[in-house]
């Protein structure tokens, strides 16, 4: 790499290799170092390594990253804003009830108005939502993955409950990575695969540079077209560049949030400590299990039981064979889940049919 000012030519380790504007002789790169750090390229994205070098992890292979008939496409979005309340408006399962369908209009589904049932689990890699709504028939549950500290995976975008499936798979697989504290940058793929894009709605080409292929993820629009209709984006940074957690008054709706800033803590605490944070040690097919899913049961009520003690119960038993259990060190992992889940709903279908 040459430097476009004056001249002077860089290794890829760092090591300065001319300086031509010096005098012949000059031993002024024999004595000077760049900074530089190991990147890996991988399924069109560029990961950096800024830890110590002596200590470098093995690269993470998450099960979403190589799943059967999946197209990854990258994309960008900046931010400016902090990082965390980026991050956070994934485990805020609440904002979609409200932004998202009810106060303006539907953005995926009308299904995503029902308020759900919410739950929030820690996992082997972090926390999951749990988000359990009756459609009809069905029992919809809904899971997003947050992997500590800065990664996060959500499900089948337009998803509307109404088609049965056992564990649907990622929809987004994303990083939320800080340039500084009042900047940051959304870097991830967009997943294309039958279960998450399955009436083709979603748009590989609307995918990339600062775009993405779903409502309210940028910039876009007139600042009075996003006051009318205000997305995602909008929600997020117009709570200060560095949002005041002192001003907050949080709420049932935030539980999730509590608990995300609870577990960063402690992951603070560790590292801070000298400490390995914690990473799950679980493998699959050599990768790590990761529990974002869509999953909609053919549950209709059950007479003389109240239905959402119900809906609380199939999203804790759904959440059970999800997160839980030997099979999740199996190869067939992802089969074992859904048979469990499909027998689940079975026997749970048969009472209201008694």
């Amino acid at each position: 790499m040459r430097c476009c000012y004056h001249g002077w030519l860089f290794g890829v380790n760092g090591q300065v290799l001319e300086t031509p504007g010096d005098p012949p002789g000059s031993a002024l790169k024999d004595r000077l170092f760049h900074g530089a750090y190991p990147c890996k390229e991988y399924k069109g994205l560029i990961f950096g390594y800024f830890g110590p070098p002596d200590s470098i992890p093995e690269f993470p292979i998450f099960d979403s990253y190589d799943y059967p008939g999946d197209g990854l496409v990258p994309y960008c979005i900046t931010y400016p804003c902090n990082w965390l309340q980026v991050q956070e408006n994934v485990m805020d399962p609440a904002h979609a009830v409200f932004l998202h369908t009810r106060v303006t209009f539907s953005h995926f589904s009308d299904t995503w108005g029902e308020l759900p049932v919410m739950d929030f689990v820690e996992t082997p890699t972090g926390m999951i939502y749990v988000t359990t709504r009756r459609w009809k028939d069905k029992v919809w549950v809904r899971s997003n993955d947050i992997i500590m500290p800065n990664l996060a995976q959500v499900g089948h975008i337009w998803e509307d409950g109404q088609d049965a499936k056992q564990f649907g798979r990622v929809g987004i697989t994303r990083w939320t990575t800080p340039i500084d504290n009042r900047t940051c940058k959304v870097i991830g793929w967009r997943h294309f695969h039958p279960e998450v894009n399955p009436r083709g709605i979603g748009k590989e080409e609307d995918c990339g540079l600062e775009k993405v292929d779903f409502y309210g993820q940028g910039a876009g629009g007139s600042f009075e077209e996003r006051q009318r209709l205000p997305g995602d984006y909008d929600a997020i940074v117009t709570q200060r560049p560095i949002a005041l957690h002192g001003l907050e008054h949080l709420t049932y709706c935030d539980k999730g949030v509590v608990m995300l800033r609870k577990l960063l803590r402690r992951d603070i605490r560790k590292v801070a400590a000298g400490e390995e944070p914690p990473r799950s040690t679980l493998r699959s097919g050599g990768a790590i299990p990761t529990y974002c899913h869509d999953t909609v049961l053919a549950i209709p009520p059950i007479a003389g039981v109240d239905d959402l003690e119900l809906q609380e119960e199939v999203g804790r038993r759904v959440t059970e064979i999800v997160i839980s259990g030997d099979h999740h060190a199996a190869d067939d992992r992802h089969d074992i889940v859904r048979k469990l889940l499909s027998e689940y709903e079975s026997s749970v279908a048969s009472q209201a049919a008694a």
